[in-house]
């Protein structure tokens, strides 16, 4: 594709330094196209970005305007510009290109992808399956999904590097306009997610299977058998084409004759032969023995061999803002999942740790004190209400949709669960702080979305992580 000249139109520059809007205005600038970069937000709020891109680019911020759709040759649009935007929309009845950051660099990249999409867990196995491919490749390179576009590295590809990209259910919604899926993909799992912008919960399914739809023959799929609906998704597998290229993982030994990577008397096999015992996982949780089946199953796929698969389930030791211990304080743990934006994740958070979490508590059976709460996504909360009331002594609500909802399940139980609700960050540490004691447990872990309060999750959790830290 020749770039040079081309009118480029970037909706949403964003704010993170190697996000798709400035990594993408990046990539065009640097091959002499003409850049326009336009973003709701006004410039005091993506002070950190604009200045990477000014003087570079045609800046409008503030709006968006349809005078910018209609005299362009190429849009780019970030993965939060909904595909209904009446600007998408009017691009489309002019037959203008739209890419995301993703689906442009498929269409160039020169080597293999591997792409790993999900509810729950996709961080994380995307981080997992990159360890383990550069024991095999040293030319892997890992990115996707919110902070680091795959734009940012493309410069440094050739046809014998490897990509491992973390696909949302925007991004790999965005495959369908280039008609072209990952040489390997996998689905970790499938939760109820995002229907305040999908719709339903088919249309959020049919933007997930997108990741294996075009592949082609001796492509490969790793699916989750233990979930109900990626289960399901082999159906829509060309198993004719791709004889015995689907992998499976699962929390119980497989069927005979299925290929794939499970947990079999307390040990992770893979295709029948041992890994390595559970217990040597150095992630923590049942959530995570499935997020290493998943990277075990790709990798297996992959033909890395697993004394390389091992060395990397011993030793990662997971992702910030994922169950992060941010401080032991005065017997206190205080934990940092803020990453959880659906009611299961906050639900394996709070199973994993009312157990014994082998933290410094003091307490082998901690009592809980959970912030949650944020802005809803047309999700439901029954079920994260009944094991809050389980497990929990003390529960802080960050102001919101989701909280309206939640607060309303919490009060209907045998005792009463004491909630409050906070405006802030600053209040919601302060709450826990003056509740918490010798062997309990501060557990961040919404369950909902952090518009409103937040600029995303991301900011909700270094608020966190910067007042715990500075608890005296």
């Amino acid at each position: 594709m020749e770039f040079r000249n081309k009118r480029v139109l970037i909706f949403g520059l964003g704010q993170y330094r190697e996000g798709s809007g400035v990594s993408a205005a990046k990539f065009f600038i640097r091959r002499g196209s003409k850049v326009t970069v336009t973003d709701l937000k006004k410039e005091k709020d993506l002070k950190r970005t604009v200045r990477l891109v000014k003087g570079k680019a045609v800046l409008v911020l503030g709006r968006h305007r349809m005078s910018d759709v209609r005299n362009t040759d190429i849009i780019i649009r970030n993965p939060g510009v909904p595909n209904h935007s009446p600007y998408l929309v009017e691009a489309r009845r002019r037959k203008i290109p739209i890419y995301t950051d993703v689906s442009l660099f498929m269409q160039l990249c020169p080597c293999p992808v591997i792409g790993i999409t999900g509810t729950r867990g996709k961080s994380t196995t995307t981080a997992l399956v990159g360890e383990i491919m550069r024991l095999k490749n040293s030319k892997t390179f890992v990115g996707g999904n919110i902070q680091r576009s795959p734009l940012t590295f493309f410069h440094r590809l050739d046809k014998n590097s490897l990509v491992v990209l973390e696909l949302s259910s925007w991004l790999a919604e965005s495959l369908a306009d280039i008609r072209q899926s990952p040489e390997a993909a996998a689905v970790t799992n499938i939760y109820r997610d995002h229907l305040n912008i999908h719709g339903s919960m088919a249309a959020y399914l049919r933007a997930k299977e997108q990741i294996f739809r075009f592949q082609k023959a001796g492509d490969i799929l790793a699916l989750n058998r233990d979930n109900q609906y990626t289960r399901k998704m082999v159906g829509k597998f060309d198993r004719d084409r791709n004889k015995d290229r689907i992998f499976w993982f699962s929390m119980k030994p497989l069927p005979r004759g299925l290929r794939g990577a499970w947990v079999k008397d307390g040990w992770i096999m893979v295709d029948g032969r041992r890994v390595m015992a559970i217990d040597r996982l150095r992630l923590k949780g049942k959530h995570n023995v499935a997020n290493a089946l998943a990277a075990a199953a790709v990798a297996a796929a992959m033909s890395v061999p697993i004394k390389k698969i091992a060395r990397v389930l011993r030793t990662f030791a997971g992702l910030a803002y994922r169950q992060e211990i941010v401080r032991l304080r005065r017997g206190v743990a205080w934990i940092n999942d803020t990453t959880a934006t659906t009611p299961e994740a906050t639900m394996a958070a709070l199973e994993r740790f009312s157990k014994n979490p082998k933290l410094k508590t003091q307490n082998p059976k901690p009592r809980l004190v959970l912030i949650a709460g944020g802005t809803d996504k047309k999700l439901q909360f029954t079920e994260l209400a009944r094991v809050i009331k389980k497990y929990c002594k003390f529960v802080v609500l960050l102001d919101g949709t989701a909280t309206d909802k939640l607060s309303r399940l919490l009060p209907v139980t045998s005792y009463q669960l004491p909630v409050t609700v906070a405006n802030s960050m600053r209040q919601a540490v302060q709450t826990a702080r003056s509740i918490a004691e010798r062997g309990d447990i501060v557990l961040l872990s919404p369950g909902a979305a952090s518009f409103g309060l937040f600029k995303n999750e991301f900011d909700r959790g270094d608020q966190f992580n910067r007042l715990v830290r500075r608890l005296p």
